[in-house]
């Protein structure tokens, strides 16, 4: 019926619902066959199904015996994380003694329960997972893009993270939710960590605000991908980069790839 097809639509939360759940909303064994072979319906492990479109990484997690979790399923929630190419799932002992995984998959613990019939981890537990598995400057990025996103409060955050060891809980006070990208969280939290003092997202009269401010006339600019690479952005940032020299400023502009993979040369010009 047309109250079961939205029934069993609703059941599949990411895309992926369990075989028990499917049977709740009414649909018997053989309407599950059926759906499957109209390509409704995928097997991706046994009692587990998903959706033609399902996320690829929530499949492949839930198909390795595990769910999504741990930065991986940040990103999945819409927070910024640095580049891995390792899937993050979570997993039980029993499926780990179980199942041999393929490579590309890493299991991160979630230190705290959380119900197992699920195929993405909560942000929450998966910040939980996270704080555990990347270091100082990878724990500030995320921190950074869950404020600037406002997908949690500072206070939320506080009492998430009021478990974790004390070094995790101290970096709070390194975060700053105005950070417009990863790639500007990683250089302010590195110039800081050098005792460089700056200010980010400074208001520049004529001009607007420019990400980082060191000292009184260095302007650092980071061009993420997403929102620099067109031609309407790419004149927009000359014209300020124009103005910014008219206001006796140095502008320094730097790329997703020099802040990843080119640190050591850009801070010798720093």
């Amino acid at each position: 019926t047309g109250r079961t097809r939205q029934e069993w639509g609703m059941t599949l939360t990411h895309g992926i619902a369990r075989y028990a759940d499917l049977l709740e909303t009414g649909l018997r064994r053989a309407d599950i066959r059926r759906l499957e072979r109209l390509g409704r319906l995928r097997r991706i492990r046994r009692g587990w199904y998903a959706s033609p479109d399902s996320r690829p990484e929530v499949v492949r997690a839930v198909h390795a015996g595990g769910v999504l979790s741990c930065v991986s399923a940040l990103r999945y929630h819409g927070v910024w994380v640095p580049p891995t190419t390792q899937l993050h799932i979570r997993m039980s002992e029993y499926h780990q003694a179980k199942r041999h995984l393929p490579d590309g998959i890493r299991i991160c613990p979630v230190p705290t329960r959380v119900a197992p019939a699920i195929a993405v981890d909560p942000l929450e537990t998966s910040l939980r997972a996270a704080v555990r598995c990347l270091d100082d400057e990878g724990i500030v990025v995320v921190l950074d893009s869950i404020l600037n996103r406002r997908l949690l409060t500072p206070s939320q955050l506080e009492i998430i993270l009021a478990d974790c060891p004390g070094r995790v809980r101290r970096l709070l006070a390194e975060t700053d939710g105005k950070a417009e990208s990863g790639t500007e969280s990683m250089v302010r939290f590195r110039l800081r960590r050098l005792g460089v003092k700056l200010r980010s997202q400074v208001f520049v009269e004529g001009v607007g605000r420019v990400d980082l401010l060191v000292g009184k006339r260095l302007v650092i600019e980071i061009d993420s991908r997403e929102h620099h690479t067109s031609a309407h952005a790419y004149a927009t940032d000359r014209r300020r980069d124009l103005l910014l020299a008219a206001h006796g400023k140095t502008v320094l502009r730097l790329t997703y790839e020099q802040v990843l993979y080119e640190w050591d040369e850009v801070l010798k010009v720093i």
